[in-house]
């Protein structure tokens, strides 16, 4: 589960890095891997190159910051475009209309979402079982990820497990928090219109401290994209922990 570890890592990194100058070396650097084998790893994996992933994000966001008053030039700076020019062609190509109709046309705007890994394992005894990747923002110590547990030894930031709620699945998540020093906020909150990328309106919030074990009825919420939400500003030795049930 290694190389899950590492292209997770990877986009965290594309992820917080989108408006900067950055190349497939940089992103190889921060996972402390060749870019050779790296490109190979992600692009088997996900079925793109590296350098694919980052303009389809780029060019996704784009569409979503044209919806406000923001000039054209002042986005292609943003993205890393040289001139307001060279981003039209791109942003043509991607949208399919040029960035002066975004406003009106907003719905022709394509959204690339950021990757998240989701493995199905089948098998057995009619075994079926989904492993959701947790997505790790912020500063973690010497944090590990194994199946559906995170652990670590310093937690200033969130661990968020995206996951989609497809009529009656699932109907409830538990979870359970501990730490030495500090609280887990723990809560589901819903992404608005499907979009991964947006910042997440609260459909549900439920808190727990961190010695607290607690569960999440789903079953009254409608299908859609929901997020898992683990949050601390500073917490110590902390282990979350996280199950779904139908």
């Amino acid at each position: 589960m290694e190389w899950i570890q590492t292209i997770t890592k990877a986009v965290d990194y594309i992820e917080n890095n989108l408006s900067n100058d950055i190349n497939i070396e940089d992103v190889s650097s921060h996972i402390f891997m060749s870019s050779s084998n790296f490109q190979r790893i992600f692009s088997s994996v996900t079925g793109i190159t590296i350098g694919e992933y980052i303009r389809n994000r780029r060019l996704s966001l784009s569409g979503q910051d044209l919806l406000t008053d923001t000039k054209v030039i002042d986005i292609a700076m943003r993205y890393q475009y040289n001139t307001s020019e060279s981003f039209s062609k791109a942003f043509t190509r991607f949208h399919g209309i040029p960035p002066s109709l975004a406003q009106k046309q907003s719905d022709m705007l394509k959204f690339f979402h950021p990757f998240t890994i989701n493995i199905f394992i089948q098998g057995g005894f009619n075994m079926a079982k989904e492993i959701i990747v947790p997505t790790i923002r912020g500063e973690f110590n010497n944090f590990e990820i194994t199946g559906n547990k995170v652990i670590a030894e310093e937690v200033k930031g969130e661990i968020l497990v995206n996951f989609e709620k497809l009529n009656s699945k699932p109907s409830t998540v538990k979870f359970e928090s501990s730490s030495d020093e500090g609280d887990m906020l723990i809560s589901i909150q819903y992404l608005k219109n499907g979009k991964k990328d947006n910042h997440p309106d609260n459909m549900e919030t439920h808190e727990e401290s961190a010695t607290e074990n607690g569960t999440f009825d789903l079953s009254k919420l409608k299908s859609g994209h929901y997020i898992l939400r683990a949050y601390s500003k500073k917490a110590t030795n902390v282990s979350f922990e996280y199950e779904f049930s139908n």
